[in-house]
């Protein structure tokens, strides 16, 4: 069966890869590479053209994405892939997939070196369309305004997006206020307008006016959301929504001054944030003023940076139904540490050169700075309170890099520093080792397989360290397989139990708990096996 050829050319222009059968990045060989194969059908037939996608899993911003297109038989097959573990999507517009319809998006797998995953199928189903027309107070179309969808999934209604797909033109109202979703998975959605309130989409900037955020038909409250319910191909049409005229938005401005002087501090970078979104980089004008613009009602807070080693707290403030002045940021006179990065023993470039993906971070009494590492080595903590502050470290993309200790004169300096007001500490060391042990793992369930797209959390712990920064958490793959990397020597404990993350929307059910001990050595690779029992469905 062949999917019709518009169908091909949309798709073509929705996803920012070549559409290209078989043309895969890097084109370059790959040592020891691993291809992953499969078939995709509709109601049990071949479906011919359709796209299926390969991407690394979680994205990195360096992930390898390749692709490859079915045949007649609708076979499909991606090779030269890196090892490690990959999102496999099969796109084709106006279809969706079991996977979606549980919450979803594609099947992720893992891939060992040289390995072939066969049988990574996808049997696809017509989606559903949602059509409708939006309107201001006056009966004229919203144009150019984002569509909202949540959709109820498992345990709750959850914000619906395709991620991975450029093709936004369909949440998008036209010259018309018209908007049609297709493809989607059958079941029960919210749709909405607007911004503010549960709104899934959040910027800081409105600008001069807003449509508050509306639900169909025509109401503010989600409670009072009517439900949209599809069924697999079906389309529903008069979704309608008539959003009220534009809302104003509102001012908020102060200074930023010396706390102990009352002077304005000019120059000084600032930022705010509400909403969970957050921005950071103006500079307080010649007065030590600043100004926000284009905010909503809601909750806010704004803050400045540390220049000249100053620390200040955030500042909260509200719009409600009028503009906010005279906030005021008080900057009181901070400490600073200076120093360099080294790794012990070690002089090969180029693994030095992956320091720049730790990040450290100083603690005291209930707050964090964080510095990030240079080509050369040197770090930089600025605006540090006075008190006592710890400096660790974390490197979550690049394993291997333990914090051994940290240094200033042959002193030993992790256990803390006493900082003073207007103190600047150069010459600190932070000294790592670079180590390679690896625990390999894998978790079994007596007489039971975990739903699809839920993954296990597994802790790992150093018996005798003290510092719960060296904690490790890692998430079983597909197959149950887990890996900790960079490890070092040392004897560790591993537990696993109901702790569990998923993106399918499905649970896992109540699980005992394990625990098992691995020895671990440079430049070796220890197995461990955790079996765990169902206690509760």
């Amino acid at each position: 069966m062949k999917l019709p050829v518009v169908g091909l050319m949309m798709l073509a222009s929705s996803v920012n890869l070549s559409a290209t059968s078989q043309e895969q990045q890097p084109s370059s060989k790959v040592e020891s590479a691993a291809s992953i194969a499969g078939r995709v059908t509709l109601r049990g037939e071949p479906v011919q053209g359709v796209l299926v996608l390969a991407m690394s899993a979680p994205p990195t911003g360096r992930e390898q994405q390749a692709s490859d297109k079915t045949d007649a038989d609708g076979q499909y097959r991606i090779t030269n892939l890196a090892p490690g573990k990959y999102r496999v999507v099969a796109q084709a517009p106006g279809f969706t997939s079991p996977e979606e319809a549980s919450g979803r998006f594609g099947r992720e797998i893992s891939l060992d070196p040289g390995e072939t995953r066969d049988k990574i199928d996808f049997a696809l189903v017509r989606g559903g369309v949602i059509t409708g027309r939006v309107s201001d107070a006056d009966d004229q179309p919203v144009v150019e305004q984002t569509i909202s969808l949540t959709r109820l999934i498992a345990d709750g209604w959850r914000s619906y997006s395709r991620p991975y797909s450029n093709n936004y033109e369909m949440m998008t109202t036209d010259d018309r206020g018209v908007y049609r979703i297709y493809g989607l998975p059958a079941g029960r959605y919210k749709v909405s307008i607007g911004e503010g309130g549960g709104s899934s989409y959040r910027r800081l900037d409105y600008g001069q006016s807003y449509y508050p955020h509306t639900y169909h038909p025509d109401v503010q409250e989600e409670s009072k959301a009517r439900v949209v319910e599809i069924s697999e191909g079906a389309e529903v049409s008069g979704i309608d929504i008539r959003v009220g005229r534009p809302a104003k938005t509102y001012e908020a401005s102060g200074r930023i001054v010396h706390a102990e002087t009352g002077r304005p501090q000019p120059g000084v970078k600032w930022g705010y944030d509400g909403s969970a979104v957050s921005t950071f980089g103006a500079k307080s004008d010649e007065n030590g003023g600043f100004k926000i613009s284009g905010l909503i009602p809601g909750r806010y807070s704004v803050f400045a940076g540390c220049e000249g080693d100053f620390y200040s707290d955030k500042v909260e403030f509200e719009i409600t139904d009028h503009d906010v002045t005279g906030l005021e940021i008080r900057r009181n006179q901070g400490a600073s540490i200076r120093g360099k990065v080294v790794v012990e023993g070690l002089s090969d470039p180029a693994i030095l050169g992956k320091l720049s993906r730790v990040s450290l971070f100083a603690t005291g009494n209930d707050y964090n700075v964080n510095s990030n590492v240079e080509p050369d080595g040197s770090f930089y903590f600025c605006g540090l309170r006075p008190g006592r502050v710890k400096i660790a470290a974390h490197s979550f993309t690049q394993p291997g890099f333990w914090l051994i200790r940290v240094e200033r004169d042959g002193v030993d300096l992790r256990g803390g520093i006493e900082v003073l007001p207007g103190g600047r500490l150069t010459d600190v060391r932070v000294v790592f080792s670079y180590v390679t042990g690896v625990i390999r793992g894998q978790v079994t369930i007596s007489n039971y397989e975990l739903p699809q797209g839920v993954r296990l959390q597994i802790s790992a712990r150093r018996l005798g360290d003290e510092d719960t920064s060296g904690h490790l958490s890692a998430e079983t793959d597909d197959r149950g397989r887990f890996t900790f990397e960079g490890l070092a020597p040392g004897e560790y404990e591993l537990s696993a139990g109901s702790a569990f993350v998923s993106v399918s929307g499905l649970r896992a059910p109540m699980l005992s708990n394990a625990t098992q001990k691995a020895l671990v050595s440079n430049g070796k690779e220890s197995e461990v096996t955790l079996v765990l029992k169902v206690i509760d469905r």
